[in-house]
């Protein structure tokens, strides 16, 4: 299964959902990034992804993570 990193990322940065969305321009939503912190997403968009990668200095890999164990 694939798990979204970005609540990790936030928690070290100490950065709020409005944080993130200032740092993607607000081209990401509150209820995306909500979304993605809590791992609660089944899929992001490539252009999400993107904006998430620039806004926050990062990499897909460094957001996206693959764990071993039943796909839910």
């Amino acid at each position: 299964m694939i798990v979204c990193k970005l609540g990790d990322i936030m928690a070290e940065r100490q950065l709020s959902n409005r944080e993130v969305v200032e740092k993607t321009g607000n081209k990401v939503s509150r209820n995306t990034v909500k979304s993605l912190q809590m791992n609660a997403s089944r899929r992001i968009d490539f252009e999400t992804l993107y904006n998430l990668c620039v806004g926050l200095g990062v990499q897909p890999g460094d957001l996206l993570q693959i764990e071993e164990g039943e796909q839910q």
